[in-house]
C-alpha cells in the first residue's frame, strides 16, 4: 500500500486512538478504583471482603500489564520487520563489496537507516 507523503523521522510517530485515549486510560482508572476499594475494605474485619478486594487490585494489575505487554509485543515485531527493510534494501543499493558488512550494523543504525536516502 503506497503512502501518500514520505515517510520521515518527523512524522512517524503516531498515536493508536483507541490504545492511548481509550484502553490505557480504562485500565488505569480500574487500577485505580480497585485500590480504592481495597483500602476502603482493608478496615473491615471481613477477610472474605479482603481477599475479594486484593484479587481485583491483582486483576487489574494482571490487565494493565497485559495491555502494556501486547504493545510490546507489537513494537518488537515492527522493529524486526524495519530491520528486516532495511537489510533487502542494502542488499540492493550497496556494491559487492560492502553487502558482507550489513551484518556488523546494529539494531539502531538499521532503524536509523530507514529515514536515510538511497543516494
Amino acid at each position: 500500500m503506497a503512502e501518500s507523503n514520505p515517510q520521515n523521522y518527523s512524522n512517524h510517530a503516531r498515536f493508536d486512538p483507541a490504545f492511548h485515549f481509550f484502553l490505557a486510560p480504562v485500565f488505569g482508572v480500574a487500577l485505580v478504583m480497585s485500590l480504592v476499594h481495597f483500602f476502603y475494605h482493608l478496615r473491615e474485619s471481613d477477610v472474605r471482603d479482603n481477599i475479594h478486594s486484593f484479587l481485583l487490585v491483582l486483576f487489574a494489575v494482571a490487565l494493565l500489564v497485559m495491555l502494556f505487554k501486547e504493545r510490546l509485543y507489537a513494537l518488537k515485531v515492527q522493529d524486526r520487520v524495519i530491520r528486516l527493510e532495511e537489510r533487502l534494501r542494502l542488499m540492493q543499493i550497496l556494491p559487492d563489496p560492502l553487502r558482507s558488512r550489513i551484518s556488523e550494523l546494529s539494531e539502531d543504525q538499521l532503524c536509523g537507516l530507514r529515514f536515510a536516502s538511497d543516494a
